[in-house]
Order: C-alpha cells, then structure tokens, then sequence
C-alpha cells in the first residue's frame, strides 16, 4: 500500500513560501504529525500541538488518531474524538495545515499465477491421497514398489512365485469316487431264470368258470 499527504494549506519546517502541492510519502507504519524534533512530521505552527496526531498503517487500513491535541484534529471538516478510517481524497486539517490523503492500493495479482496455485494445490492433495492409500492397503503400496523397480531379470520368478502361492491357496481336487460294484451273473442264477421262464409259460392257464 502506497500512501501520501498531499498539502492542500499550509507550509512545512524548512520549507520556504507555500507547501501546497507537495506530496509526503508515509515511509513507516506509525507517522506523527507536530512541532516536536521526534516527529515524522514537523510543522511551525502555535496551533499545533508537539505530538498533535497519527497516522498508522495496519492490516491493509490508514488510521487517524488524535493524541490528546489542544486545537484538535479534523478529517473532512469534523473533529475526531477516536480512531478514524482514512480513505482516499479524504481532507486531513492540523492547525493551519490542509492535507489530501492519496491512497494507492496494491495491485492484484495476476489471475495465471492463482490459477497455477490451484493446480499445484490439486497436485499436492492427489500425492497425499495416494500415499494415504497406500499406507493403508499394503498390497498396494508393494504393487507400487514394484513398478519402480522394473528388472527385467527379477520378473520372472516372482511372477513363478506368485503362481505358486495361487495354486497353494487353490482346494485340492479329490480322486473321483468309486461306482457300485455291478452284481455279478453266474451261470447258476442264469439256468435257474431260465427254467423259471420256461415254467411260466408251459404252465396251463386257468379255465374260466361258465355262465
């Protein structure tokens, strides 16, 4: 923040003739204004007080203050009785002396560089979001160890070791189970069912009884 009196009225110490027009930049963020030798600024004036007020620069605000001056300070024609906002092209009256306060403002950023934050900010938050993730699943952080460390000679057998693991927590096949015995046919049991067969049909049907 760029801040000014610019003199409107009046002159300074060590100024000859009228100082209207002159510009005193606000190097420091406490600026006092009076008669006494400590002061930012001096003024030959009997209407003037030796510490006769202040100017502070805080949190991006110009500030009026009066210190307990006998002829009073006054920002745009009313006197303070506190601290007050200075804006720009508002009238400051010391004594005789007249001041316009001239306030510049920074200038705003550029919208690229807020916009390159906001990438970077993205950026950042994904890294953190991957290393959370793979704190917490291990599996993953070790899928990610491996990747970097791409040897073409240690591949291979730990893809071997892998597999192997795989098939270890694969359930063992059982051996397909036995059929039921088939009942065995003798000569013995096929004569006697053929006899049987032969008996069926020699044997004479029943006569049926007449009406």
């Amino acid at each position: 923040m760029n801040v000014k009196l610019k003199v409107v009225q009046g002159k300074l110490k060590g100024k000859a003739g009228e100082s209207a027009g002159l510009e005193v930049a606000l190097s420091k963020s406490r600026f006092v204004i009076g008669t006494a030798t400590d002061c930012n600024m001096r003024c030959p004036s009997s209407t003037i007080s030796p510490h006769h007020c202040e100017i502070t620069l805080r949190d991006g605000k110009v500030l009026l203050r009066d210190l307990d001056s006998d002829s009073g300070t006054y920002l745009n024609d009313e006197r303070i009785d506190s601290e007050r906002l200075i804006r720009a092209g508002d009238r400051l009256r010391v004594g005789r002396l007249e001041f316009e306060a001239l306030i510049e403002l920074p200038a705003p950023s550029k919208k690229a560089d807020a916009v390159d934050d906001f990438v970077s900010d993205m950026l950042a938050q994904a890294d953190e979001e991957e290393r959370a993730t793979r704190m917490a699943a291990p599996e993953l952080r070790q899928f990610h160890l491996d990747a970097n460390n791409t040897n073409p000679e240690s591949a291979e057998p730990e893809d071997e070791d892998r597999l192997t693991a795989l098939r270890k927590k694969l359930p063992e096949k059982k051996p397909p189970g036995k059929l039921p015995p088939k009942p065995s046919i003798t000569a013995e049991s096929s004569v006697s069912a053929a006899e049987q067969t032969l008996e069926k049909l020699l044997k004479p049907k029943p006569k049926r009884p007449s009406v």
